[in-house]
């Protein structure tokens, strides 16, 4: 499924590492109006990119939702952010698979469907 996303560079580049280099460095990017990303899951570009512009991530929200309809979406997401190099979120993402463990809301099946 191919999404749409309006952005701004500036704001990209600035939250993260990926997009700085992509956009400041001597890539057709760094002057396009549109940058394809054919194999990256919509749904996950959606929550990361969210992240990006605010910062902020309900990561258990997230997991837990994603883990009862659909463990491909967390799978994706964790891809997308280790590729992206998205630090803060990765962190976040990664407590809040540990804390889910701890009080048994998943279990190392689940966990081992993320790898």
């Amino acid at each position: 499924t191919e999404r749409h996303f309006r952005v701004h560079k500036a704001v990209l580049a600035s939250r993260c590492a990926f997009f700085e280099s992509m956009f400041a460095g001597p890539y057709a990017e760094s002057t396009c109006a549109l940058v394809p990303f054919p194999n990256v899951d919509p749904d996950a570009a959606s929550v990361v990119l969210r992240f990006l512009y605010t910062g902020r991530l309900d990561a258990d929200s997230l997991l837990l939702s994603s883990l009862l309809s659909d463990s491909e979406q967390v799978s994706a997401v964790l891809l997308l952010v280790d590729f992206w190099n998205v630090r803060p979120m990765l962190e976040l993402l990664q407590d809040a698979l540990a804390s889910a463990m701890t009080r048994g809301d998943i279990g190392v099946m689940e966990m081992i469907s993320f790898a």
